[in-house]
């Protein structure tokens, strides 16, 4: 399987039961599944997908590094590697219906996402569906036909005419993202809310022991219980290419997490297609509607340069006071989701309101925190945590060009990019936020 663009979405399957668990018991669950905080969705770290790719280069350490990168190791300094992959997130899970059948659970909120990451913005009728979605618990659309899921009435809050709008929209991407289903059976696209009880149906909890071979029987102490992904599950991993050499090869099968001996963690690996145009309706009409294809991304030097830049304006931070470092470290967390589901631009504006830079009487440690945020982001002129910084960003605000939502869809691929890596940097080098601190940013 080759990475043949810069960005792209990898797809994995879960062709067995998977174990990806936190390492820590509840009182009903010994391994729990590790879960997306924000959502009590499953998760597949990055750390663990990258751990699996990189083990079939151990064998010749010099092409390993070439792609992956090294750690610091006995006083020399480690580097990264072009191949970065973000968390894998689930975009469906199969749950069995009431006739029987099994029904693919799609999560509109993540859908949305993996729409919005790539192609920066949706179709008027999609963004009304989902929000319908996410407005009404409860609330489904269902196709090829109307499915039933014991347990869990499904409303009928959303308009019919603007469901078959939007999946009018949604199906060819939902085809891409998806891939094509390896069964007859249908898909349920539903809100964030709906979507984790639908998830608590559908995990797999299995007891597992395991034996004494001096006795022949069970050992003492082993009784588990254990959450499993159920196979036939699909995850998006974003992955980004920083290089100018040929596009590297990766397996079309890995397998990850726990009780690997028994068959579980096998995943199939695939790269989603190229964009389907989706284009936004504007009040003159939809022949009117510009591109929304992704803009120009960095080359692999100056990704490696913004990578350095990013790394060097956090390592400043560490100077600062520390519930200004946590206040910062929440801010930029909580920037790319928000970027993602509601656009840069609106990012942006909301993180500028937070930072009020024309304010320079009795500052915050919220509104410095953003402040540094955004002056990083934008590279604008003076260290990020002087006040040379705040006048360069309030002038950025009030400058025609400047905050300008054609501008900044302009500039989304590096902005992007650089968020990524400050993200990155922060946590490897900042404190992690404390409860409260979310309200702070």
């Amino acid at each position: 399987m080759k990475i043949e663009r810069s960005r792209q979405w990898l797809r994995l399957t879960t062709l067995t039961a998977t174990a990806v668990g936190t390492g820590e018991g509840t009182a009903a669950v010994d391994r729990p599944t590790f879960r997306d905080p924000t959502s009590g969705l499953p998760l597949l770290p990055h750390s663990a997908l990258k751990g699996v790719l990189a083990a079939p280069f151990d064998a010749n350490r010099n092409e390993r590094e070439r792609v992956f990168g090294s750690p610091d190791d006995a006083g020399k300094q480690g580097r990264p590697g072009p191949l970065v992959l973000g968390d894998a997130v689930v975009v469906s899970f199969p749950i069995a219906t009431a006739e029987g059948s099994i029904v693919h659970v799609v999560p509109a909120l993540s859908l949305g996402r993996a729409l919005t990451l790539e192609l920066g913005s949706l179709h008027a009728d999609v963004l009304s569906l989902l929000a319908a979605l996410e407005e009404h618990e409860g609330s489904a659309v269902a196709w090829p036909q109307a499915l039933g899921v014991p347990g869990v009435p499904l409303k009928g809050s959303v308009p019919g005419a603007l469901a078959q709008a939007a999946m009018a929209q949604l199906f060819p991407q939902l085809v891409r993202l998806l891939g094509r289903s390896e069964s007859r059976d249908g898909y349920l696209l539903v809100g964030q809310a709906l979507a984790t009880r639908l998830w608590e149906r559908a995990v797999e909890v299995r007891t597992l022991t395991s034996v004494d071979t001096t006795t022949g029987t069970v050992a003492e102490g082993s009784l588990r219980r254990t959450e499993l992904i159920p196979a036939a599950s699909r995850f998006l991993c974003w992955t980004t290419w920083h290089a100018s050499q040929p596009a590297q090869s990766l397996p079309p099968r890995l397998q990850v997490g726990a009780d690997e001996s028994l068959g579980h963690g096998w995943l199939r690996l695939e790269v989603v297609a190229e964009p389907v145009a989706v284009r936004q309706a504007p009040a003159g009409g939809e022949d009117a509607a510009p591109s929304l294809a992704p803009g120009p991304f960095p080359t692999a030097p100056a990704a490696a340069r913004l990578q350095v830049a990013m790394h060097r304006a956090v390592a400043r931070l560490r100077d600062a006071a520390a519930p200004t470092r946590r206040a910062a470290a929440a801010a930029v967390e909580a920037f790319g989701p928000r970027a993602h589901l509601a656009g840069l631009a609106a990012a942006l504006a909301f993180h500028l309101a937070r930072a009020r830079p024309r304010q320079s009487t009795a500052v915050t440690v919220r509104q410095r925190a953003h402040r540094w945020l955004l002056a990083t982001l934008l590279d604008l002129p003076g260290e990020p945590l002087e006040d040379a910084a705040y006048d360069s960003l309030a002038e950025w605000a009030q400058t025609p060009g400047g905050f300008d939502a054609a501008a900044v869809h302009a500039q989304e691929a590096g902005l992007m990019l650089r968020w990524q890596w400050l993200r990155r940097h922060c946590e490897l080098g900042l404190p992690a936020p404390e409860p409260g601190d979310e309200d702070a940013a």
